[in-house]
């Protein structure tokens, strides 16, 4: 009788999988909002504590996951060499967050851990039939997500979908992305907190539309692609642009995607076109953002944040531990040296997690990169490596962490299971 229930669970667990997916990669959240630690002149989010919409759905996943571990023994626990690193890796975050005790060091502690056990499930449930059902949410999710970015660019603002957590977005608004002369333009947002995170989950989108395993007439698939396409353009992320191109000049090197890809690219040219046509604000932005007049604030503004980062370098050691460095760095360097917006991650994953991770984490975090590097699904982590190496997101925000995590359980998962990849999805 049980095992007639867990045929059924495999289904649950699926659909567990992508509710929480929706809850935690939208910003619809916060059942339980507190400020436990801040500094006076600006509100950092890493010193909140949060309970997430999310996270119900994320503790039925577990049960269930675990469920299946312990009591019907349908997943065997295997550690092996990459699964142990990872586990590491985790151990030595929390090791550093306990060793701080801070409570808000030892919140973004659970949170990464609670963003890197995603990794686990999800490898598990690529070697699924119901994967396809996964990845085809994930399409439908991305669509959605380009179709209400490309909205919000055009008429300037959001469009008050709160109940699906779609945030705050005005032309008027400080702390808003705007690109153009005198900040014209807003760049697509969809229901994320950033537009770098908005152009990460489409870039995870477009690489799924590149597999194989759809029955989809090719009109269709076309369509997709040109609306993600546009939707990612309109996020005026330089680095996304750079994982876009390289996913493009991938497909057409791959003889089944090349006439997709060259159909998908028209389509979405065309797109581009009628748009700059009727707001020609948008062509000049996207000018703009790829050959920027005179100083570039992308490359000043980073420096910046870096420079800071070097005047702790004396943490690097052992890292200031997750989710403390803008707080020890306003600790420690304060003064008219240094203004209010500058109290900010270093624009880098790989230097976060140095200086809050320690040397230790950095060299894990390297290497499972590596492994990704070497891994079937290759393409995909070097889509997503110009915005690892040029924002801060996927390290000091829940919904960048899931992601990053998601993203490298798909890559990894080719490491150590070759039913994964047979012919209906690659």
């Amino acid at each position: 009788m049980v095992k007639k229930v867990w045929n059924s669970l495999e289904g649950e667990i699926c659909l567990l999988f992508i509710a929480y997916l929706f809850f935690s990669l939208t910003s619809l959240r916060h059942i339980f909002f507190s400020i436990s630690k801040t500094i006076p002149i600006r509100f950092v989010e890493q010193g909140a504590i949060s309970i997430y919409a999310s996270d119900i759905f994320y503790i039925l996943l577990v049960l269930v996951f675990c469920f299946e571990i312990f009591y019907i023994k349908k997943i065997s626990v295997k550690f092996t060499k990459l699964t142990t690193l990872i586990a590491i890796f985790a151990l030595v975050i929390l090791v550093r967050a306990v060793g701080t005790l801070d409570i808000v060091s030892i919140y973004n502690a659970v949170r990464i851990i609670q963003a890197i056990s995603i990794f686990f499930i999800a490898r598990y449930l690529w070697n699924l039939r119901s994967r396809q059902v996964i990845v085809t949410a994930i399409i439908g999710f991305g669509l959605f997500e380009a179709l209400l970015g490309i909205s919000q660019t055009i008429i300037g603002h959001d469009l008050g979908l709160r109940m699906i957590g779609e945030p705050i977005l005005s032309l008027t608004m400080n702390g808003v992305a705007k690109v153009g002369d005198n900040a014209k333009i807003l760049r697509s947002y969809g229901t994320f907190l950033h537009p770098n995170i908005y152009a990460a989950f489409l870039l995870l989108s477009f690489y799924f539309l590149l597999l194989k395993h759809f029955i989809w007439k090719s009109f269709v698939r076309n369509i997709l692609l040109s609306i993600i396409i546009v939707g990612l353009v309109l996020s005026f992320s330089r680095a996304a642009y750079a994982g876009l191109a390289f996913l493009m000049i991938y497909g057409l090197f791959k003889v089944e995607n090349k006439k997709k890809m060259i159909y998908g690219l028209l389509v979405g040219t065309l797109l581009l076109v009628v748009l700059t046509t009727l707001n020609p604000q948008i062509l000049k932005a996207l000018e703009q953002r790829i050959v920027p007049p005179g100083t570039d604030r992308f490359l000043s503004d980073r420096s910046i944040m870096f420079q800071n980062s070097l005047r702790m370098s004396n943490r690097y050691i052992t890292g200031t531990g997750p989710g403390l460095y803008v707080f020890d760095l306003y600790k420690n360097i304060s003064g008219n040296d240094i203004k209010p917006w500058q109290y900010e991650y270093p624009h880098s994953m790989p230097i976060d997690v140095l200086i809050e991770a320690g040397v230790l984490g950095l060299l894990l975090y390297l290497f499972l990169l590596y492994r990704g590097i070497y891994s079937k699904h290759w393409v995909l982590l070097v889509s997503v490596i110009p915005l690892v190496l040029f924002d801060h997101f996927f390290w000091t925000l829940q919904t960048g962490r899931i992601m990053f995590w998601l993203i490298l359980s798909f890559v990894l998962a080719s490491n150590s299971s070759k039913k994964m990849f047979n012919r209906e999805l690659d």
